[in-house]
């Protein structure tokens, strides 16, 4: 399995999560560095969510499992609280994290780096994949359109708390 970050075949999953959130109730925000946020709504608003998550790209020829299985997690999170019709007192949701393994755009945790304000915008859309055709964060953002409007930045899209599961 190969799913580098920001190619067809993350586009595929990208556009799954998305509609997977959307079914189950969820509003779906995707930022300047393409970071997926999908937020279900709790009797209490004005909160900041508690978030399950991590990535949906891959190494080049390993990493099956390991970032999505965070997304993974945190679907099932949401769907075992739809089917059951549970409301939860704050939101809760989930996020797909932009370029976390760095396979293909040699800096890795880029997403959540950018968003975490510990890597510039610019400094993450100008990266050149490595091989290929050299083309920047950016262009390929553009291209399987996941180039959001929002901020990629923590106050503009504050989280409560963020869990992260991990393969070691």
């Amino acid at each position: 399995m190969s799913r580098l970050a920001l190619s067809d075949a993350d586009k595929m999953a990208r556009d799954w999560f998305v509609h997977e959130t959307k079914s189950l109730g969820c509003d779906v925000t995707v930022d300047k560095m393409g970071n997926i946020f999908a937020f279900r709504r709790g009797r209490k608003q004005g909160f900041p969510p508690t978030c399950a998550g991590s990535h949906l790209d891959t190494q080049p020829t390993g990493g099956r499992y390991d970032g999505i299985l965070g997304v993974c997690a945190g679907l099932e999170m949401l769907k075992v609280l739809h089917e059951q019709k549970i409301e939860t007192y704050f939101p809760v949701g989930v996020i797909n994290w932009t370029n976390e393994e760095g396979a293909r755009f040699p800096i890795s945790m880029v997403g959540s780096g950018v968003w975490a304000g510990e890597i510039p915008l610019e400094k993450a859309h100008d990266l050149k994949e490595v091989g290929g055709d050299r083309r920047t964060m950016k262009e390929e953002l553009e291209r399987i359109g996941y180039l959001g409007e929002n901020e990629a930045d923590y106050q503009a899209i504050p989280l409560g708390v963020c869990y992260r599961d991990r393969l070691l």
